[in-house]
């Protein structure tokens, strides 16, 4: 694929970007995943794969709450986007939460797991890895999916209570999750989510979302230019940390022993506000960066955001520092 990621030589799409890797659509006449009433029905369709569809899935009656405006001015903001990307070509729905009856008090994410389903279904938009789900919220406007964590045992720091349970988003993208191996091909969709703050908001609906979602247009519209990008990694974690940043535009840098090794910067050495000349090197670099890229610890406890080897490696006050215009983490807890 463009996107340069390793692929098995059977997969029908690039688990990166989701590129198809054949010339010719790959339906399989015995592929009735979605639905088995509807043979007919191929969600493969040569026509409808190259098409981009984008989802944007909120509750307006929840967002003007947290907001204090009403639901117009949400939807207004909403509809101006769709209506944006429809002129560039794609295919845009506001799926609204607020306008389906969920179950009152007794609703979870799986009832807005059905929802997805069902307006899919409804509007005739086949489930791809290539559909784009945005939800815009966090957890008090959209539940997070939440399952069990199956690899948790009590913590000898504590604070269980933010281990016990795995949220992910993903899990809207399919029915059932096979632990041992998850097809992304078979995915209903993909999934980000502006999660915004819990509780009211201090800030404007304008400079939050309209501002976020103008600056995506305009991403839309010119794309992304990636020229210099930055890895920081923990020093456990260096060989997965090659691996992540070989496709990238990673600036050239000199090993430095403890600090710089193969072009990436190397905590616990590396840390946030070091006063140093690497601490200074590192800190102009992420300014001059136009992606950022950690491969570092998330913390368990809301209080402690930023990214960690021992110490704090890069807190969201450095942020004000960069224009970076891509932000990539796999950081435990979203940090």
């Amino acid at each position: 694929p463009e996107c340069g990621a390793r692929v098995s030589s059977d997969a029908n799409f690039c688990p990166n970007c989701g590129e198809s890797l054949n010339d010719d659509c790959q339906c399989d006449d015995d592929d009735d995943w979605y639905d088995d009433e509807e043979e007919d029905d191929d969600w493969c369709d040569d026509d409808e794969a190259t098409k981009s569809v984008v989802i944007l899935f909120t509750d307006s009656a929840a967002l003007a709450g947290k907001y204090g405006v009403s639901e117009h001015d949400v939807t207004r903001i909403l509809v101006n986007h769709i209506n944006e990307l429809q002129r560039e070509g794609h295919n845009g729905y506001l799926l609204d939460a607020s306008k389906y009856s969920l179950g009152g008090d007794d609703v979870t994410w799986m009832d807005y797991r059905d929802l997805i389903v069902y307006f899919m279904d409804d509007n005739d938009i086949d489930p791809s890895p290539k559909v784009s789900l945005f939800i815009i919220g966090g957890n008090d406007v959209i539940f997070q999916p939440a399952i069990k964590n199956p690899s948790f045992s009590p913590s000898p720091w504590g604070d269980n209570e933010y281990q016990e349970t795995i949220y992910a988003d993903f899990l809207y993208c399919f029915d059932e999750i096979d632990r041992e191996f998850l097809d992304y091909n078979r995915a209903r969709c993909n999934v980000s989510r502006l999660p915004l703050e819990s509780g009211g908001m201090t800030s404007t609906i304008e400079d939050d979302i309209e501002s976020f979602l103008n600056r995506s247009m305009s991403a839309v519209v010119s794309g992304l230019s990636i020229s210099n990008a930055i890895m920081t990694t923990n020093r456990d974690w260096i060989p997965a940390s090659r691996e992540m940043s070989r496709n990238l535009p990673i600036i050239s840098m000199n090993n430095s022993e403890g600090y710089v090794l193969d072009n990436m910067y190397v905590s616990p050495n590396i840390y946030a506000d070091m006063d140093s000349e690497e601490g200074r090197m590192y800190s102009r670099d992420i300014s001059d960066a136009n992606m950022l890229v950690f491969n570092l610890h998330g913390a368990c406890l809301p209080a402690q955001s930023g990214f960690y080897s021992n110490d704090l490696a890069f807190s969201i006050n450095m942020l004000e520092n960069t224009s970076a215009s891509i932000f990539n983490t796999v950081a435990c807890w979203g940090a």
